[in-house]
Protein backbone atom coordinates (compact mmCIF):
# COMPACT_ATOMS: atom_id res chain seq x y z
CA UNK A 1 0.00 0.00 0.00
CA UNK A 2 1.76 3.26 -1.11
CA UNK A 3 1.85 6.65 1.55
CA UNK A 4 -0.86 9.26 0.88
CA UNK A 5 1.92 11.41 1.45
CA UNK A 6 5.69 11.33 0.22
CA UNK A 7 8.36 13.32 1.67
CA UNK A 8 9.47 16.16 -0.84
CA UNK A 9 12.84 14.28 -0.74
CA UNK A 10 11.13 10.90 -2.30
CA UNK A 11 9.26 13.62 -5.12
CA UNK A 12 12.10 15.12 -6.19
CA UNK A 13 14.05 11.70 -6.89
CA UNK A 14 11.01 10.08 -8.81
CA UNK A 15 10.92 13.23 -10.97
CA UNK A 16 14.48 13.11 -11.67
CA UNK A 17 14.99 9.14 -12.34
CA UNK A 18 11.57 8.97 -13.86
CA UNK A 19 12.85 9.42 -17.38
CA UNK A 20 15.95 7.21 -17.14
CA UNK A 21 14.43 3.59 -17.56
CA UNK A 22 16.39 2.08 -14.82
CA UNK A 23 14.90 -0.83 -13.04
CA UNK A 24 15.99 -2.82 -10.11
CA UNK A 25 17.36 -6.18 -11.10
CA UNK A 26 17.64 -8.38 -8.55
CA UNK A 27 18.02 -11.82 -10.88
CA UNK A 28 21.71 -12.17 -9.03
CA UNK A 29 23.58 -10.90 -6.17
CA UNK A 30 26.02 -8.93 -8.67
CA UNK A 31 22.81 -7.63 -10.17
CA UNK A 32 21.94 -6.39 -6.76
CA UNK A 33 24.79 -4.83 -5.84
CA UNK A 34 24.96 -3.02 -9.42
CA UNK A 35 21.45 -1.47 -9.16
CA UNK A 36 21.84 -0.35 -5.54
CA UNK A 37 25.24 1.14 -6.30
CA UNK A 38 23.45 3.09 -8.78
CA UNK A 39 21.20 4.11 -6.42
CA UNK A 40 23.58 5.09 -4.52
CA UNK A 41 24.86 7.08 -7.11
CA UNK A 42 22.15 9.38 -7.96
CA UNK A 43 21.78 10.65 -4.44
CA UNK A 44 23.33 13.33 -4.12
CA UNK A 45 22.32 14.40 -0.75
CA UNK A 46 25.03 12.53 1.58
CA UNK A 47 22.10 12.81 4.25
CA UNK A 48 19.56 11.04 2.16
CA UNK A 49 21.87 8.61 1.09
CA UNK A 50 22.56 7.28 4.79
CA UNK A 51 18.85 6.82 5.21
CA UNK A 52 18.65 4.86 2.14
CA UNK A 53 21.13 2.37 2.83
CA UNK A 54 19.75 2.37 6.57
CA UNK A 55 16.03 1.77 4.69
CA UNK A 56 17.37 -0.93 2.14
CA UNK A 57 18.96 -2.54 5.37
CA UNK A 58 16.19 -3.12 7.21
CA UNK A 59 13.90 -3.90 4.17
CA UNK A 60 16.20 -6.77 3.04
CA UNK A 61 16.75 -8.26 6.55
CA UNK A 62 14.83 -11.37 8.51
CA UNK A 63 12.91 -10.11 10.56
CA UNK A 64 9.64 -11.22 12.67
CA UNK A 65 6.50 -9.31 13.84
CA UNK A 66 3.71 -9.56 16.58
CA UNK A 67 0.95 -7.69 14.92
CA UNK A 68 -0.49 -6.32 11.51
CA UNK A 69 -1.58 -3.20 10.19
CA UNK A 70 -3.53 -2.82 7.13
CA UNK A 71 -2.77 -6.31 6.28
CA UNK A 72 0.46 -5.58 6.16
CA UNK A 73 2.21 -8.32 8.24
CA UNK A 74 5.35 -10.52 7.01
CA UNK A 75 7.95 -12.18 8.09
CA UNK A 76 10.51 -11.17 5.63
CA UNK A 77 10.70 -9.12 2.50
CA UNK A 78 13.00 -10.59 0.26
CA UNK A 79 14.79 -8.51 -2.09
CA UNK A 80 13.43 -10.50 -5.37
CA UNK A 81 10.07 -8.26 -4.28
CA UNK A 82 11.83 -4.83 -5.59
CA UNK A 83 12.97 -6.66 -8.76
CA UNK A 84 11.69 -4.71 -11.65
CA UNK A 85 10.84 -1.59 -9.76
CA UNK A 86 12.02 1.62 -11.34
CA UNK A 87 15.31 3.34 -8.47
CA UNK A 88 12.46 6.02 -7.18
CA UNK A 89 9.78 3.25 -6.38
CA UNK A 90 12.46 1.26 -4.56
CA UNK A 91 13.29 4.14 -2.78
CA UNK A 92 9.89 4.66 -2.31
CA UNK A 93 9.49 1.19 -0.76
CA UNK A 94 11.97 1.05 1.46
CA UNK A 95 10.77 4.11 2.39
CA UNK A 96 7.76 3.26 3.22
CA UNK A 97 8.64 -0.07 5.03
CA UNK A 98 10.47 1.79 7.05
CA UNK A 99 7.71 4.26 8.52
CA UNK A 100 5.12 1.30 9.08
CA UNK A 101 7.80 -1.15 10.85
CA UNK A 102 8.28 2.30 13.17
CA UNK A 103 4.41 2.49 13.41
CA UNK A 104 3.86 -1.38 14.06
CA UNK A 105 6.62 -1.58 17.02
CA UNK A 106 4.70 1.35 18.41
CA UNK A 107 1.50 -0.25 18.62
CA UNK A 108 3.16 -3.28 19.93
CA UNK A 109 4.84 -0.93 22.52
CA UNK A 110 1.75 0.43 23.59
CA UNK A 111 -0.04 -3.10 23.94
CA UNK A 112 3.05 -4.44 26.52
CA UNK A 113 2.87 -0.90 28.02
CA UNK A 114 -1.11 -1.55 28.88
CA UNK A 115 -0.68 -5.03 29.91
CA UNK A 116 2.49 -4.62 31.84
CA UNK A 117 1.20 -1.12 33.79
CA UNK A 118 -2.43 -3.21 34.50
CA UNK A 119 -0.06 -5.73 36.37
CA UNK A 120 2.12 -2.87 37.93
CA UNK A 121 -1.08 -0.97 39.33
CA UNK A 122 -2.59 -4.47 40.53
CA UNK A 123 1.02 -5.36 41.82
CA UNK A 124 1.16 -2.32 44.13
CA UNK A 125 -2.71 -2.53 44.96
CA UNK A 126 -1.92 -6.25 46.72
CA UNK A 127 1.26 -4.88 48.25
CA UNK A 128 -0.47 -2.38 50.17
CA UNK A 129 -3.12 -4.86 51.20
CA UNK A 130 -0.86 -7.17 52.48
CA UNK A 131 1.06 -4.36 54.48
CA UNK A 132 -1.76 -3.21 55.65
CA UNK A 133 -3.27 -6.82 56.96
CA UNK A 134 -0.07 -8.49 58.03
CA UNK A 135 1.64 -5.47 59.31
CA UNK A 136 5.50 -6.73 60.49
CA UNK A 137 6.50 -5.05 63.71
CA UNK A 138 10.57 -5.91 63.44
CA UNK A 139 13.43 -5.60 65.66
CA UNK A 140 11.61 -5.03 69.48
CA UNK A 141 14.00 -7.50 71.30
CA UNK A 142 17.27 -7.90 69.80
CA UNK A 143 19.69 -10.39 71.84
CA UNK A 144 22.84 -12.20 72.06
CA UNK A 145 23.02 -16.17 71.16
CA UNK A 146 25.35 -18.89 71.49
CA UNK A 147 27.06 -18.15 67.92
CA UNK A 148 24.83 -15.17 66.47
CA UNK A 149 22.52 -12.35 67.16
CA UNK A 150 18.78 -12.74 66.90
CA UNK A 151 15.79 -10.19 66.54
CA UNK A 152 12.28 -10.88 67.01
CA UNK A 153 9.42 -10.43 64.44
CA UNK A 154 5.69 -10.61 65.17
CA UNK A 155 2.24 -9.59 62.83
CA UNK A 156 -1.43 -10.70 63.01
CA UNK A 157 -2.98 -12.53 60.45
CA UNK A 158 -5.78 -10.14 59.78
CA UNK A 159 -6.19 -11.27 55.46
CA UNK A 160 -9.19 -13.64 56.56
CA UNK A 161 -7.34 -16.78 55.02
CA UNK A 162 -4.68 -19.48 56.89
CA UNK A 163 -1.50 -19.24 55.97
CA UNK A 164 0.54 -21.76 55.11
CA UNK A 165 3.93 -20.00 53.84
CA UNK A 166 5.62 -16.76 53.95
CA UNK A 167 8.99 -14.84 53.91
CA UNK A 168 10.26 -11.78 55.87
CA UNK A 169 11.89 -9.47 54.00
CA UNK A 170 14.12 -6.36 54.78
CA UNK A 171 16.17 -3.61 54.24
CA UNK A 172 18.78 -1.23 55.92
CA UNK A 173 19.36 2.24 54.65
CA UNK A 174 22.19 4.59 55.38
CA UNK A 175 19.69 7.53 56.64
CA UNK A 176 23.16 9.77 55.70
CA UNK A 177 23.50 9.02 52.36
CA UNK A 178 19.66 7.17 51.65
CA UNK A 179 22.38 4.63 50.40
CA UNK A 180 20.49 0.91 50.80
CA UNK A 181 23.40 -1.73 52.40
CA UNK A 182 21.10 -4.54 52.83
CA UNK A 183 18.35 -6.94 51.36
CA UNK A 184 17.18 -9.89 52.28
CA UNK A 185 15.02 -12.27 52.99
CA UNK A 186 14.61 -15.34 55.40
CA UNK A 187 11.72 -17.86 55.58
CA UNK A 188 9.41 -17.40 58.56
CA UNK A 189 7.01 -20.74 57.54
CA UNK A 190 7.41 -23.24 55.27
CA UNK A 191 4.22 -24.94 53.87
CA UNK A 192 3.76 -28.48 54.81
CA UNK A 193 6.16 -28.10 57.50
CA UNK A 194 5.66 -29.38 61.62
CA UNK A 195 4.91 -25.87 62.74
CA UNK A 196 1.43 -25.57 61.06
CA UNK A 197 -0.35 -22.28 59.66
CA UNK A 198 -1.52 -19.18 61.06
CA UNK A 199 -5.14 -18.73 61.33
CA UNK A 200 -7.18 -15.59 60.71
CA UNK A 201 -7.00 -13.40 63.51
CA UNK A 202 -3.45 -15.13 64.55
CA UNK A 203 -0.80 -13.74 66.15
CA UNK A 204 2.42 -14.89 65.07
CA UNK A 205 6.07 -14.19 67.08
CA UNK A 206 9.06 -15.92 65.56
CA UNK A 207 13.21 -14.62 65.46
CA UNK A 208 15.39 -14.35 62.75
CA UNK A 209 19.18 -15.08 63.13
CA UNK A 210 21.05 -12.88 61.15
CA UNK A 211 23.68 -11.21 61.59
CA UNK A 212 23.93 -8.21 59.57
CA UNK A 213 20.37 -7.27 60.37
CA UNK A 214 20.81 -6.93 63.89
CA UNK A 215 23.84 -5.16 63.13
CA UNK A 216 21.64 -2.31 61.47
CA UNK A 217 19.26 -2.30 63.87
CA UNK A 218 21.43 -1.62 66.73
CA UNK A 219 22.80 1.50 64.74
CA UNK A 220 21.08 4.48 64.61
CA UNK A 221 22.65 5.17 61.33
CA UNK A 222 20.63 3.17 59.59
CA UNK A 223 16.64 2.62 58.92
CA UNK A 224 15.67 -1.02 58.36
CA UNK A 225 12.55 -2.13 57.21
CA UNK A 226 10.87 -5.14 56.91
CA UNK A 227 7.74 -6.89 55.19
CA UNK A 228 5.83 -9.67 54.70
CA UNK A 229 6.46 -11.24 51.35
CA UNK A 230 5.59 -14.58 49.47
CA UNK A 231 2.39 -15.38 51.40
CA UNK A 232 0.81 -18.39 50.52
CA UNK A 233 -3.14 -19.78 51.92
CA UNK A 234 -3.64 -23.14 53.14
CA UNK A 235 -4.16 -24.00 49.37
CA UNK A 236 -0.82 -23.05 48.31
CA UNK A 237 -2.32 -20.12 46.23
CA UNK A 238 -0.33 -16.86 46.78
CA UNK A 239 -2.36 -14.17 48.46
CA UNK A 240 -0.80 -11.18 47.25
CA UNK A 241 0.82 -11.86 43.51
CA UNK A 242 2.58 -9.02 42.12
CA UNK A 243 4.78 -8.89 39.05
CA UNK A 244 7.97 -10.79 38.15
CA UNK A 245 11.48 -9.57 38.13
CA UNK A 246 11.53 -10.47 34.33
CA UNK A 247 7.89 -8.39 33.95
CA UNK A 248 9.65 -5.59 35.78
CA UNK A 249 12.68 -5.18 33.73
CA UNK A 250 10.51 -5.28 30.75
CA UNK A 251 7.84 -2.61 32.38
CA UNK A 252 10.94 -0.15 33.14
CA UNK A 253 12.70 -0.82 29.64
CA UNK A 254 9.52 0.24 27.99
CA UNK A 255 8.71 3.11 29.91
CA UNK A 256 12.06 4.34 29.66
CA UNK A 257 11.89 3.69 25.22
CA UNK A 258 8.67 5.02 24.54
CA UNK A 259 7.72 7.99 27.34
CA UNK A 260 5.50 9.55 25.59
CA UNK A 261 3.57 5.92 25.06
CA UNK A 262 3.90 5.38 28.55
CA UNK A 263 2.47 8.66 29.83
CA UNK A 264 -0.50 8.49 27.16
CA UNK A 265 -1.46 4.53 28.75
CA UNK A 266 -1.10 6.47 31.86
CA UNK A 267 -3.83 9.05 31.85
CA UNK A 268 -6.11 6.13 30.04
CA UNK A 269 -5.28 3.30 32.89
CA UNK A 270 -4.46 6.02 36.27
CA UNK A 271 -1.16 6.07 37.82
CA UNK A 272 0.02 3.85 40.38
CA UNK A 273 0.86 4.57 43.90
CA UNK A 274 4.29 4.73 43.62
CA UNK A 275 6.93 3.78 40.77
CA UNK A 276 9.99 1.70 40.48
Amino acid sequence: MKLVKRSIFLLMVSLGLAGCGETFDASSDSMTKISYNNILKEIDDEAKRGDFERQFSLYTKPYELNICMDDYCTEKNDIESLHGLSYSEVIEAVDSHEKKLYQLEREAAKLALERLHRRWLQSTNNIIQRDEELALKLGNNIRQTFSSRAVDFSFTNNSGKTISEFWVCFTATEIATGEEVLSDCVQGLKRGSSYGTIKPGKAHRDDIYHWKLTGHLKNKKYSVHGDIRGALDQNGQEMYPTMSAEEVEEYRGLRGAYVDIFQEVESELGQAPWYI
